[in-house]
């Protein structure tokens, strides 16, 4: 490799790097740099190899789209004569060694060396300082989504450009890739470890399905826009189970349940044990009819988390008799699962337990026999 003098070169005659191993430039960073350059100018040379009557940008990409951005004419560049191989490994090991680059992005560098160079994964790890197996491990990101899924939804590829290469690991054991992609938003929006991941994805493996059998419309994710709107339909969801008993239209309330689908009930008062389908149907109607008209219900602070199709509130009820203004009120914790079907927002799990479980039969008095009481 032949080093040149440090020259000064038109800004328009340089090109970008075809084997660059930064794909990812945040805007924070780029106005950092055009503020450092604005105020002191450029401390160190990029680097630059010659191609023909032109250019091209080994590394130093941020110091010239800043230098671009200021209007700067020439800017300070060391000239080299070196190979394709080489551009890729010094475009790599220069950002590696700055720690400036995302897993993601050195997966996809590992991997043009190893497919268009020839390099094993051995020999990119000891340029690197890695074992054989961690190279290995990175360039595996690349098999989360192939390029079709990710040059139609763009913002997926920013998304991995977030992880780590331990997060892709754990949402390579999720087969089907609507559900790995549902996984990767989760990740983002709520700022998930690997292991919030890993938890996530063994307690709610019934929304991450396998099989690949659920439609195109019912595997959404939405912008935080969006699922503003969804909190608002998951919180009416929630008011009009408390609300619609006074108004007797058990066929609205039924409909926010997904009976069908095998809803289950976990209730705080007798009988403890679980309802579901048919049974939780039954239980609910005379909840519905005979003991929720009695009282008055009021929920606070709900928390509402989503987790792909699904989403999971947690809140606090306290139920008032109307009968008896001085009984002291029922206090409750609550738990709902919810999912997204037919573009509706219905629950399909529900556990409340009372603060003090002896306060929940008492409370209740004779006027409802137990067995009817089923949420």
């Amino acid at each position: 490799m032949g080093l040149k003098d440090v020259q000064e070169i038109p800004i328009d005659l340089i090109d970008d790097n075809p084997f660059n191993s930064r794909m990812n430039y945040p805007e924070k960073n780029l106005e950092a740099m055009k503020s450092s350059l604005a105020q002191v100018g450029i401390l160190n040379a990029i680097k630059v190899r010659r191609m023909n009557d032109r250019y091209q940008i080994v590394y130093g990409h941020t110091r010239l789209k800043a230098a671009r951005a200021l209007s700067w004419d020439r800017i300070r560049a060391e000239v080299c004569d070196i190979s394709d191989h080489q551009m890729c490994q010094l475009s790599l090991i220069e950002n590696v060694a700055r720690d400036d680059l995302s897993d993601y992005e050195k997966a996809v560098a590992f991997s043009r060396l190893k497919e268009q160079f020839g390099r094993t994964c051995e020999e990119i790890g000891k340029d690197l300082g890695l074992s054989k197996q961690h190279v290995s491990n990175y360039i595996r990101m690349l098999d989360l989504f192939d390029e079709t899924v990710l040059s139609r939804d763009p913002s997926l590829r920013s998304a991995l450009y977030q992880i780590t290469e331990h997060h892709a690991r754990v949402l390579s054991r999720i087969e089907d890739e609507r559900a790995r992609v549902d996984a990767l938003r989760l990740v983002i929006l709520e700022g998930f470890s690997v292991r919030d991941l890993e938890r996530s994805i063994r307690h709610l493996r019934s929304w991450f399905p396998t099989n690949g059998s659920e439609s195109r419309s019912t595997r959404r994710w939405n912008s935080r826009s969006a699922r503003s709107k969804d909190i608002a339909d998951i919180n009416d969801v929630l008011v009009k189970e408390s609300t619609l008993p006074s108004t007797g239209d058990f066929k609205t309330f039924e409909k926010l349940h997904a009976f069908k689908g095998g809803c289950s009930i976990f209730s705080c008062f007798p009988p403890m044990g679980r309802c579901q389908n048919v049974e939780g149907l039954k239980k609910s109607k005379d909840w519905f009819e005979s003991v929720a008209p009695n009282y008055i219900r009021k929920s606070r602070d709900v928390v509402v988390q989503f987790y792909g199709n699904a989403a999971v509130a947690t809140l606090y009820v306290e139920l008032q008799s109307k009968f008896d203004a001085n009984h002291k009120p029922l206090q409750i914790r609550g738990t709902v699962v919810l999912a997204h079907q037919r573009r509706k927002w219905r629950i399909v799990h529900q556990h409340f337990s009372a603060f003090d479980p002896l306060e929940a039969v008492p409370y209740l008095g004779t006027r409802v026999p137990i067995d009817a009481i089923g949420t």
